[in-house]
């Protein structure tokens, strides 16, 4: 499990204990000022609403963005200090679902524990949401989710009707990438729920499991028209990323890389359900529609920020 993307690790873990929690039920009685995050979705989140200054502490996991990486760490996925924890006096910890256990401890411990999900697009949407609501940063929030409205806008006006096209978005790659299996994208995350916006299909349709595992020979079977390996963790994996690249040229029975449709994005949002969510999507509308004349994203956004649209209604 060690050599898995942190990001990708809490729908691994999701895909063998099939929790559905999106929210804890624990009430936050005011706005708080001391928060822990001990997930990276979470914590970005939190920067991105502008509640950096009562960030207290994070996951060593979370490293974005870099100021974060400031704050102390309480632990990872594996584990936590409980007793700095304490020491801490958070008013309210955000943790994922693969916290159960952590979670529960610290509830009995007197301590307010909000678990939040975001596997599907909704999910990520509801998380800003609710998050910004705790916090008391609501137009923040809505800011942010109006971002991911223009980018999702802009592509049902700009891509002009669906296609057979089918994509395959390669996960995770292990130390071992001769050996291991090949993880891609179900139906049953964010990325899946990407691709209608994109007006694609997903080369994988069936319903389980939530993060499939596939054989060189499933591949093959896949067979997808367009191939997109998410690669930011390969330094973390002590992988070299031009081995992994090469492994991938190397698979010329795939008619994506016969036709030279592999793709490969490095960005660390690639991996991270959060507020960076709509970049991603862009960034995917470009790869898969080459032919096509795209914008920057920062100017696509910056085009249409309420004040721009309110300057040019003047």
């Amino acid at each position: 499990m060690h050599s898995v993307y942190p990001a990708v690790i809490v729908r691994l873990w999701l895909k063998y204990t099939g929790l559905s929690l999106l929210f804890s039920i624990q009430v936050v009685a005011s706005e708080p000022n001391r928060i822990i995050s001990l997930a990276p979705y979470i914590t970005e989140t939190l920067y991105a609403l502008g509640a950096e200054e009562k960030v207290i502490a994070v996951s060593r996991y979370c490293r974005y963005p870099p100021q974060a990486q400031l704050r102390p760490q309480v632990g990872d996925l594996f584990s936590a200090d409980i007793e700095q924890i304490i020491a801490l006096r958070p008013d309210v910890i955000f943790v994922s679902p693969s916290h159960h256990a952590l979670a529960k401890k610290l509830i009995q411990l007197g301590i307010t524990v909000k678990t939040i999900q975001a596997q599907r697009l909704d999910d990520i949407q509801e998380m800003i949401r609710y998050i910004a609501d705790i916090i008391g940063h609501q137009q923040q929030g809505k800011e942010i989710l109006q971002q991911l409205n223009t980018v999702i806008h802009h592509l049902q006006q700009k891509i002009p009707r669906s296609s057979p096209t089918t994509v395959l978005i390669s996960l995770v790659h292990h130390i071992n990438i001769e050996r291991s299996p090949y993880y891609i994208a179900g139906t049953q995350d964010f990325y899946h729920d990407l691709l209608p916006h994109l007006k694609v299909n997903n080369a994988y349709t069936l319903p389980h499991p939530a993060v499939p595992a596939l054989s060189k020979e499933g591949l093959y079977g896949l067979d997808p028209d367009i191939i997109i390996a998410l690669l930011p963790a390969a330094e973390s994996l002590n992988t070299p990323l031009p081995y992994i690249q090469q492994h991938w040229h190397n698979l010329q029975h795939l008619r994506a890389v016969r036709q030279q449709r592999l793709y490969f994005l490095s960005n660390d949002y690639t991996t991270i359900p959060g507020p960076r969510i709509g970049r991603l999507l862009y960034d995917l509308a470009v790869i898969i529609y080459p032919d096509m004349s795209w914008q920057p994203y920062s100017t696509l956004i910056q085009k249409n920020s309420p004040n721009k649209i309110a300057q040019q209604s003047d």
